[in-house]
């Protein structure tokens, strides 16, 4: 699955897995389709949904990672 983020550009950093989520820091920004907000982002920050493939804006993830705090 990391390969869909490493199609975007180099890997910087990784950051640790949180449940089926994982945080990437790119070189460069890169621009990909948040598949939670349904919009076109710009960032250097991707998330990837581990179970799903799924490429998410940073404030997609942070949502989600809220969602999980208060279930």
């Amino acid at each position: 699955m990391k390969s869909r983020i490493e199609t975007l550009g180099m890997i910087k950093k990784e950051f640790p897995p949180r449940g089926d989520l994982q945080l990437f820091q790119l070189e460069k920004p890169a621009t990909f389709f948040c598949t939670i907000r349904k919009v076109e982002v710009t960032s250097a920050k991707v998330a990837l949904n581990l179970s799903t493939g799924d490429l998410l804006s940073n404030g997609a993830y942070g949502q989600l990672l809220a969602r999980q705090q208060t279930a």
